[in-house]
């Protein structure tokens, strides 16, 4: 437990208390890099610290809660890679449940699993089986500090139903 201490220190720009020792165990446990002048932050650790941060609220449903969610909404996703790229669409249900996490802590919990659950399927069959532009699950629910599933849940109800031009000329 004390390395998690560590690296909320570290986070704030702490220094003082890194020793060898300890960056080591951080490096061994993949959170720190090595570099030339001594160790960063592995970039990859961000979504779990992250993670971390958001279950500490107890507004954020439990794990086991926010693994049901999540597992429902794999089931909406397709199977396989995203064409062109070796990234699954689904992703793990431990991602998607990190991903669900800090959502809830950004976001409130001012949405239920079934809001949750139906936008997700909107958002996916939107896009008619022609999948090359749709987000994968993970970032469906943020990236970068957005998120489309914010947008889909805020504006549940508001679909435009485009007809096709040629429909129009008719």
């Amino acid at each position: 437990m004390q390395e998690f201490s560590v690296i909320l220190y570290y986070l704030s720009g702490g220094t003082g208390i890194l020793n060898e020792e300890m960056c080591d165990s951080l490096w061994n446990m993949n959170i720190l890099q090595k570099v030339i002048d001594g160790y960063q932050l592995n970039p990859h650790i961000t979504p779990t610290i992250k993670a971390w941060i958001a279950f500490s609220d107890s507004l954020v449903p439990s794990v086991r809660e926010l693994s049901g969610l999540a597992d429902s909404l794999r089931t909406l996703y397709p199977e396989g890679k995203k064409a062109g790229t070796s990234y699954y669409w689904r992703d793990s249900t431990k991602v998607i449940v990190q991903r669900l996490a800090v959502f809830f802590k950004k976001y409130s919990h001012k949405f239920t699993n079934e809001q949750i659950i139906e936008a997700t399927r909107a958002y996916v069959s939107s896009f008619n089986g022609n999948y090359q532009y749709m987000q994968l699950l993970k970032y469906f629910i943020y990236k970068d500090d957005t998120s489309q599933l914010l947008s889909y849940l805020e504006n549940a109800g508001q679909d435009n139903f485009q007809r096709d031009w040629a429909d129009k000329l008719i």
